[in-house]
């Protein structure tokens, strides 16, 4: 696609010797590719969103399988690796190629020497620093945006995997159990079972939650389905009707009223000013 960008870095002049170098980097919205028993050259630090259909690949020995409509992830490939594409699957993707070296460096600093593939969901992309890179990669023709992408890729990655520590640690109080009650609550769940299977009453419940989250557990799916909605607006053509019922809503007309609600603008806009650009923004 058009909107697809890969940017070669290796040739570019640094002004520090930041340990970290990126020799490659790509924006993949929409993408997809047919891995043929490929062997990793070098290594690889993906990250990805948006699937759309069921994707399942063979990762040296070991089957993966990812869902629709899964939290984004993390994955490091380290020099080595195998891949192979049982069946492919269109998503967003950005992409982080280093030297074998480096990767052993990133490896040792975050921690996971050894596997030959590290994965990690999380919740929310850091828009902020996926801005900065974007103009970073604008403005390759300017002394030191190299070295940014150098250094916003390392702040990406520390971001992604200690968004996902703070998740497994629970919410901000440390309440793993009112954790897990807010992820189911955004498969669609009924808040009533869930109390009874976690053996809450509902007023405990409700002041845990106040404690630990600024919004109703009401608020927290719609916001949590809105911001599936928006991706995948923005990152496929899925007719409206059909992503309501993806993200969780009862019908298309409930989905058209809470869209124009929050977002004041309804999804055909939102589609217009927003398809093709990856990770983009709900405004939520």
């Amino acid at each position: 696609m058009s909107n697809q960008k890969k940017y070669d870095l290796q040739n570019i002049p640094r002004v520090f010797d930041f340990p970290y170098k990126v020799l490659e980097f790509g924006w993949l919205p929409n993408h997809s590719h047919q891995h043929n028993n490929d062997e990793v050259d070098g290594g690889f630090i993906c990250l990805g969103c948006n699937y759309l259909e069921q994707s399942v690949l063979q990762i040296n020995n070991e089957v993966v399988v990812r869902e629709p409509g899964g939290l984004p992830f993390m994955i490091i490939l380290m020099p080595g690796t195998v891949l192979k594409t049982i069946k492919p699957a269109r998503h967003d993707e950005i992409f982080f190629r280093y030297s074998s070296e480096t990767m052993a460096a990133l490896a040792k600093f975050f921690g996971f020497s050894g596997k030959q593939r590290f994965k990690v969901e999380f919740q929310g992309f850091p828009t902020d620093i996926l801005g900065e890179l974007n103009k970073a990669a604008a403005d390759l023709d300017k002394t030191g945006s190299a070295d940014r992408i150098d250094i916003l890729a390392v702040r990406l990655f520390s971001e992604v995997v200690l968004r996902r520590i703070e998740t497994d640690m629970g919410t901000k109080h440390g309440d793993v159990k009112l954790n897990s009650i807010a992820g189911e609550l955004m498969q669609g769940r009924p808040l009533d079972k869930l109390l009874k299977e976690y053996g809450l009453s509902e007023r405990s419940f409700y002041r845990q939650w106040q404690k630990a989250f600024d919004l109703s557990p009401k608020e927290y799916v719609i916001q949590s389905q809105l911001k599936k909605a928006c991706s995948l607006l923005a990152g496929s053509s899925t007719p409206v009707e059909d992503i309501a019922i993806l993200c969780g809503f009862a019908n298309a007309n409930y989905f058209y009223k809470i869209f124009r609600q929050k977002l004041n603008m309804t999804p055909g806009q939102y589609r217009k000013d927003f398809s093709g650009k990856l990770f983009a923004s709900t405004g939520i």
